[in-house]
């Protein structure tokens, strides 16, 4: 596993994304695990939550958080009945089998996997749901001048698709420095639902992430941590995780080697097993 986490972002302030049934409609409707099948054709985890597993602070897979993205393998719903209800939430929002419902865009960077992943969301949301995506693409650096929140609302897309890769194993580094809208970099421009008190005795996503940041007790702090996950993709579904990717290593079967998912290799800790190795040389 890599510590990574890729997933559509929401602008949540731009119509009709500014309702939270239709982003939780939206987010139901995605088969993680058949992009995982078909798609990218790998060992990715579905993400359930923003931050993977290696994260201090992570909510992954805990199967109370917006269990309609996970598969039953994993104790989610499953999609079938995911979807089932992404379609009842479609309908609760005024929009019955996609009636009504406006062409949203989709952005993404100029890349042969991000253009797959995106048709087949496309694909889901119009069987699923009925609805229509226009997708539309840009270079990488462009894509992230496009969603700052300085950008005029109707120059922003509807959704978009994005990835984040720690800086440092801490949720800090995740749902305070990237989502939270006084501090990190509120993509998202979700500003109402941050400051709601959505969490535990009222508290907001922005407060449950800048008390986490303060406290110097781990156990609070996790538990901080998870209120705010739980609001971030649940409560107020900002955006719609996709999953943990992963990567691939080739080592010789005579060393021994560590496997870091944050930060360098400490080479020093490698010990080669030299006979082993003149061994496997034939000499």
């Amino acid at each position: 596993p890599r510590a990574c986490t890729t997933y559509v972002g929401f602008t949540n302030s731009k119509p009709p994304m500014d309702n939270l049934l239709v982003r939780r409609a939206l987010s139901a409707a995605i088969d993680r695990q058949s992009l995982i099948d078909n798609i990218t054709r790998d060992n990715r985890i579905p993400a359930n939550a923003f931050a993977p597993a290696m994260i201090f602070g992570n909510a992954a897979g805990d199967t109370e958080i917006a269990p309609w993205t996970l598969p039953e393998n994993m104790g989610g719903w499953g999609y079938e009945k995911a979807l089932a209800q992404a379609r009842e939430w479609l309908a609760e929002a005024g929009y019955p089998g996609g009636e009504g419902f406006p062409t949203i865009s989709y952005l993404h960077t100029k890349s042969e996997s991000a253009s797959q992943i995106a048709q087949a969301i496309q694909a889901m949301w119009k069987e699923g749901l009925g609805i229509e995506l226009q997708i539309e693409t840009q270079e990488g650096n462009v894509v992230l001048n496009t969603l700052q929140p300085t950008t005029p609302l109707n120059e922003r897309p509807h959704t978009w698709y994005m990835g984040w890769c720690a800086d440092y194993a801490d949720e800090n580094n995740w749902v305070h420095e990237v989502f939270n809208t006084d501090e990190g970099a509120n993509w998202l421009s979700w500003d109402e639902s941050a400051n709601a008190p959505l969490g535990p005795d009222g508290k907001s996503f922005n407060q449950l992430t800048e008390e986490a940041q303060r406290s110097e007790d781990p156990v609070e702090r996790q538990v901080l941590y998870r209120a705010a996950e739980k609001i971030l993709v649940d409560d107020a579904a900002g955006f719609a995780p996709l999953y943990y990717p992963v990567g691939s290593v080739v080592t010789k079967p005579y060393l021994q080697r560590t496997y870091p998912t944050v930060g360098g290799n400490e080479w020093y800790t490698w010990v080669l097993d030299w006979d082993a190795k003149q061994e496997a040389l034939g000499r």
